[in-house]
C-alpha cells in the first residue's frame, strides 16, 4: 500500500509541481514532502530556524536534514487519507544489553558499526523489548539470517571487543541502551518565536532604540585604548580570523542587545547593526553543516570551530577538551559557554569567517570596581539581559584576540516614553542601600 501511494504521489508531483504545492505556513509537527535522493518522500518538520531554514525528518527512511522552506511541498489532497493510514516506516532502535559512557562512541567505534550494518542486505534483528513510552525498540543486531544465537549478535561482538576498552572513561553496563539509530518520529516542538539562543532572529531589520534625551549620566570623553600585558598569542590557524568589530569614538551611542549578563562587571553585547547578517549566517551554517558527514577531527584548545549546540550551528572557541568526550566551547556570536560532544564539532570554513564575531564583553561604566553580590547581580540581569538598549561608549580595551576585547559602556533603557533609564544610576543606588544596611 505504501509503495502504491508513493508511486502515485510521485507521478502527480512530477507533472504538477507548481506554486500551489509550496508550503506557505510551516510549523513543527507538520507533515509534507521533500526530495530524498531525487524522489519525493514524506517528512515531518521538527524545528524552525527563523522563517527560512528548518529541520525535517524523513519519516520513512529515518534521515534528518535541514532545508529551506521553498524545498518543501504540500501533500496532494487526493493522497492525504492514504498518508494518514500508513505509519512511518522508520523505527527508532537501540542495541540491547549494551551501554557505554558519553565519550566512548568515538569516530572509530561509529565507523566500525557503520561498516557492519549499512547497506547490508542480510542484516536482521531480534527484538528484545519494546518501550512504548520512548517509542523505541531494543534489539539484538545480526549481519546474517541466523538470529537465534545471541553470541553472534553485534551487541555481543562489541561488548567482547576492545572497541570501548581503549577509552579510559568507558564503562559497560546493562542499565541503559546504546543508541544506534536515533531518528525520533515525534516532533520535539521547540519554540518557533522570533528568538533563537536568546537573541532576535528576525530576517527583517529590528526597530532600533534611539536615545531621545539625557537626564543624567556622562558626557562624551576621549576614547581610551589599552592593551593588557601577557595577552596570549593568537591561535595558529591556516584560515584567517574574521575582521574585528568596529566601534565609534568615545561618547558615541551604539544600539545593542545584551545576550548575557552576569553582573555590572561582566556582560555581553551584540550590535544591532549586524543582527540581520548574523541571522543569514546562522541559516547558512545550518544548511551546510547538517548536510556534511561527520569525520574524525583533531580538536585543539584555543582554536575556532563550528559546533552544534541544541539545534543550531555556532562559531565557537574551544576552551577545553575533557576526557569524557565533551568539549567546553565559547559561542563567539552570543557570548555563552556550553558543553558539547566532540562529535558535534566541524572545521569553520572560510565562507563563515567573513562576518566579525558578534559577541563583545563589556563592563558598566560610572561605577567603582567592586565585588557584586548575587542580589545585585539579579537586579542587574533583570534590567538588561535579553533587552535592546543603547550603549554609550566610554572606552575600548584592545587585545590580541578578538574575543578578549572589552568595552566600558553606559547602558540606557529608552523603552519608556517619560524618561531614559541609566542603568549605572540604578546600580549605584542599590550598592549605596546595601552599604547603609551594613
Amino acid at each position: 500500500m505504501f509503495h502504491q501511494w508513493r508511486r502515485s504521489a510521485l507521478a502527480c508531483l512530477q507533472s504538477q509541481v507548481t506554486s500551489e504545492f509550496l508550503v506557505s505556513r510551516p510549523f513543527c509537527g507538520k507533515g509534507c514532502l521533500a526530495r530524498y535522493k531525487g524522489k519525493w518522500s514524506r517528512v515531518e518538520i521538527t524545528n524552525l530556524h527563523g522563517s527560512r531554514v528548518l529541520d525535517i525528518l524523513f519519516i520513512d527512511v529515518g534521515v534528518q536534514a535541514s532545508v529551506e522552506v521553498f524545498e518543501l511541498r504540500e501533500i496532494p489532497p487526493p493522497f492525504l487519507r492514504d498518508l494518514m493510514a500508513i505509519p512511518p516506516q522508520a523505527v527508532k532502535c537501540c542495541l540491547a544489553d549494551l551501554a557505554v559512557s558519553v565519550g566512548s562512541w568515538t569516530p572509530d567505534v561509529v565507523q566500525w558499526l557503520r561498516e557492519k550494518v549499512l547497506n547490508t542486505t542480510d542484516c536482521s534483528m531480534k527484538v528484545a523489548k519494546v518501550d512504548e513510552t520512548k517509542r523505541c525498540i531494543y534489539v539484538h543486531l545480526f549481519t546474517d539470517k541466523n538470529f537465534h544465537d545471541p553470541a553472534r549478535s553485534l551487541n555481543h561482538q562489541m561488548a567482547q571487543s576492545d572497541l570501548f576498552k581503549q577509552q579510559p572513561d568507558v564503562f559497560l553496563t546493562s542499565h541503559s541502551p546504546a543508541k544506534i539509530f536515533t531518528t525520533t518520529l515525534s516532533s520535539k516542538g521547540p519554540s518557533t518565536g522570533d528568538y533563537t539562543n536568546g537573541s532576535p532572529m528576525s530576517t527583517s531589520s529590528p526597530a532600533k532604540p534611539h536615545l531621545r534625551r539625557i537626564l543624567s549620566g556622562p558626557r562624551g570623553g576621549n576614547k581610551t585604548t589599552t592593551r593588557p600585558l601577557g595577552t596570549p598569542s593568537p591561535p595558529s590557524s591556516s584560515l584567517q580570523l574574521p575582521p574585528l568589530l568596529e566601534f565609534p569614538s568615545a561618547g558615541s551611542n551604539i544600539d545593542v542587545y545584551v545576550s548575557v549578563a552576569c553582573h555590572p562587571g561582566h556582560f555581553v553585547l551584540q550590535p544591532w547593526r549586524d543582527m540581520c547578517k548574523l541571522v543569514v549566517l546562522m541559516g547558512e551554517m545550518i544548511l551546510y553543516y547538517n548536510k556534511t558527514e561527520e569525520k574524525p577531527l583533531n580538536i585543539e584548545k584555543d582554536q575556532i570551530y563550528a559546533a552544534k549546540v541544541e539545534n543550531s550551528w555556532h562559531r565557537v572557541l574551544v576552551k577545553g577538551v575533557l576526557t569524557n568526550g565533551l568539549v567546553s566551547v565559547y559561542e563567539l556570536d552570543y557570548g555563552k559557554h556550553e558543553l558539547v560532544s566532540c562529535t558535534q564539532l566541524r572545521p569553520l570554513i572560510k565562507e563563515f569567517r567573513q562576518l566579525p564575531f558578534q559577541a563583545i564583553t563589556a563592563q558598566l561604566a560610572g561605577l567603582k570596581p567592586r565585588q557584586w553580590s548575587e542580589e545585585a547581580a539579579i537586579v542587574f540581569r533583570n534590567h538588561v539581559e535579553k533587552k535592546p538598549l543603547v550603549a554609550q561608549l566610554e572606552a575600548v580595551q584592545e587585545a590580541t584576540n578578538p574575543w578578549d576585547r572589552k568595552l566600558m559602556v553606559f547602558l540606557v533603557d529608552t523603552s519608556q516614553e517619560e524618561r531614559d533609564i541609566w542603568v549605572h544610576d540604578i546600580m549605584a543606588e542599590f550598592a549605596e542601600e546595601l552599604t547603609n544596611e551594613l
